[in-house]
This record gives structure tokens, C-alpha cells and sequence, in this order.
């Protein structure tokens, strides 16, 4: 995956504005893009560099341990305590 910090250079990490503030072409510049897309070529070597565009899956959270968190919030405590 490409980083931010990845395609900047010393001076652009520096200054880093938005990338809203940017105009369109010195996005594609600094991306290394055009408003075609990558090459084949391009895509290629990103694909190698980076891997695949994908999010790695999360570790699932059990239900008990959600139930178990409730409890971590004194608020949470002393609503039982007052009920007790």
C-alpha cells in the first residue's frame, strides 16, 4: 500500500499540504500518475512493491468481551452500585 510519507521527498514532508489544496496535475506529479490511470508497467511495479489493495481482517471480538467492557466505566460501577 502506498504510504503519504512514502511519495513525498524531504521538502514536501516539510511544507505537506492537503492534498485538496493541490491542483489536479501536481497530484498526478507527485503520485506519479496521469489522468489515464498507471501504465501497466506502473501498476505492475506498485503491485510488487506494495502487494495487494487490501484491508487485513480484523480479530473478531466475542460478545462476552463486549459485555465485559460495559463494565470498565465507573459511571457504568456506581449506576449498579446505586441499584444494589
Amino acid at each position: 500500500m502506498i504510504q503519504k510519507s512514502d511519495l513525498l521527498t524531504s521538502s514536501d514532508k516539510e511544507i505537506a499540504p492537503g492534498w485538496y489544496t493541490l491542483s489536479c496535475e501536481a497530484v498526478f506529479s507527485k503520485l506519479k500518475s496521469s489522468p489515464l490511470g498507471l501504465t501497466h508497467a506502473e501498476a505492475s511495479k506498485r503491485l510488487a512493491e506494495f502487494g495487494l489493495n487490501e484491508l487485513q481482517a480484523a480479530r473478531r471480538i466475542s460478545p462476552w468481551r463486549i459485555l465485559l467492557e460495559q463494565f470498565k466505566n465507573i459511571l457504568i460501577l456506581i449506576l449498579i452500585a446505586a441499584t444494589v
